[in-house]
């Protein structure tokens, strides 16, 4: 009875011991936030919804503070001068990111996955392969599965219908495109001739949201993530992660064979070709430099097409949703951005990679949509050896977390940061806007390496679709949308607008 009551007694003071040192961690540092209690940290205010919590944070501890999100230490800081330290200018010892707990295997050979020497590598290797140069030769296959969205679209404003559920029909073209410039595979979801891609691409992401109670379990007790995956818990379902893994093994494996050498304009066969270097179109504060260069494995390979073919559809399928919403609300805007297209492009459907530039306004919508409805909400580095930032005192293995959100939507930076203002991005005015403050992609040389090809696909079909229709409200679209209360920033009820042909 003693040795049990003894047991009790260490079992308590160790645990009694474990909530102090966590209640003080932050407070040693010299830095505000909320107790944290036992177990779960600061978690519960995340129930409200990662945006929300991280505005209510920052209206009462400020830029910078420290919280527990489970057993993970987190400072969140939407200060402009400590994100460039940790981004760009101190990044050797901030280059990489959090674990993600119940993440596949073969998804932990991606560039989100991979930490020092092996993503300074993967990263080295492939950088070149989403360069402006290659990004010229995409162009024509996103071009032409915008024309088949604009047939599409035309026959159901023929039918009569004019109330369109717009996330369903824009995610339909993103993943064709995305899988014609990846794979060189074309899918006909348009046409829902074949649904597999979408039913599959949905599966995925679905995955990901049902799973964020058993996400949470392993940030509180790390040393369960094992035995959920035991239970065969997965951030993704493995029947969607299957379908696109056995598809990119097998067209690696007909490329192998093919002894014609057929050659392919896609990413996977840039990635397949690609070795490391630096190529011209990188920008220096992006450039990683590494000691040595090889070939990407095939996993490497099949992880990388996967993650850029998914990755994509979501984030820029929301995009194209929230800018479509903005303009339908914001009609002055929309005229002024109809009237850029047609005195630049006219009825020209062969866009071309230089047509971007020619662009500013249509520019500078999307850099203001992307600013108020940034795909995700925040991302996050970890901290390599201990240093002090602005006078903070940062231990190693701390997690910087940067609010995407708060920063969008600072008032400091962005006056009046809930209107909708194209002009904030005009031409003359770019050079006074921080470095840091607009980070829909990230920045440094771990900014997201397909930003390219998302500004590319997004702009190509914005141009098609107002070459033909205007947005507008009707009595189905919410205003203003409704977010979930996960680390995306989604319409959760979709986005239903009116399709008005500009010719009728």
């Amino acid at each position: 009875m003693s040795i049990t009551l003894a047991l009790i007694v260490v079992i308590v003071a160790l645990f009694a011991w474990s909530t102090y040192k966590r209640m003080t961690f932050f407070k040693k540092l010299g830095l505000p936030g909320p107790t944290p209690l036992p177990i779960v940290g600061n978690m519960l205010t995340y129930g409200q919804g990662m945006h929300t919590a991280h505005e209510i944070w920052s209206k009462k501890y400020g830029k910078t503070y420290g919280v527990f999100e489970g057993a993970r230490k987190a400072i969140i800081t939407s200060d402009l001068d400590i994100i460039e330290e940790v981004l760009i200018k101190q990044f050797n010892n901030f280059c990489d990111r959090q674990h993600f707990p119940l993440r596949p295997k073969l998804l932990q050979n991606d560039l989100l996955s991979l930490h020092g020497d092996r993503w300074k590598l993967m990263r080295g290797t492939i950088s070149p392969t989403f360069s402006r140069s290659k990004m010229q030769k995409m162009a024509s296959l996103v071009t032409n599965r915008a024309d088949i969205l604009l047939r599409n679209l035309d026959r159901v404003c023929d039918q009569g219908q004019r109330n369109v559920e717009i996330s369903k029909i824009l995610g339909s073209f993103v993943l064709e495109s995305g899988a014609l410039c990846a794979y060189a595979t074309e899918i006909d979801s348009q046409n829902l001739a074949d649904t597999t891609f979408v039913d599959m691409a949905c599966l995925f992401f679905q995955g990901f949201k049902e799973q964020q109670h058993a996400w949470a379990i392993t940030l509180m007790m790390p040393w369960m993530e094992p035995v959920l995956r035991l239970m065969g818990f997965s951030l993704h379902p493995m029947k969607a992660l299957k379908f696109f893994q056995n598809l990119i093994m097998d067209i690696i494996s007909e490329r192998k064979a093919d002894h014609n050498q057929k050659e392919y304009v896609d990413f996977l066969q840039l990635l397949m070709k690609a070795h490391n270097f630096q190529d011209e179109d990188t920008p220096k504060e992006e450039r990683v430099e590494v000691d040595y260069k090889r070939a990407l494995t095939d996993d490497e390979v099949t992880a990388m097409a996967v993650v850029f073919f998914l990755g994509n559809y979501e984030t820029t399928t929301t995009t194209l949703c929230f800018i479509a919403y903005l303009l339908a609300t914001h009609p002055d805007v929309q005229e002024r951005l109809i009237k850029e297209i047609d005195d630049v492009i006219g009825e020209r459907t062969a866009l071309i990679y230089q047509d971007m530039a020619a662009l500013p306004y249509l520019d500078m919508v999307l850099h203001e949509s992307m600013r108020i409805y940034p795909p995700a909400v925040e991302f996050d580095r970890i901290c390599q050896e201990d240093c002090v930032i602005k006078g903070i005192p940062i231990p190693k293995g701390v997690m910087m977390e940067i609010p995407i959100w708060v920063v969008h939507h600072d008032p400091e930076t962005w006056p009046d940061p809930y209107t909708f203002d194209p002009e904030r991005f005009a031409p003359e005015k770019r050079s006074k806007i921080h470095n840091v403050a607009w980070l829909p992609f990230g920045e440094g040389p771990r900014k997201c390496i397909g930003y390219r090809f998302a500004i590319m696909q997004t702009t190509f079909v914005l141009v098609r679709l107002l070459q033909k229709y205007r947005f507008e409200t009707c009595e189905e679209t919410e205003i203003p949308p409704k977010f979930g209360k996960h680390g995306l920033i989604l319409p959760e009820n979709g986005m239903t607008l009116r399709l008005a042909p500009r010719n009728k």
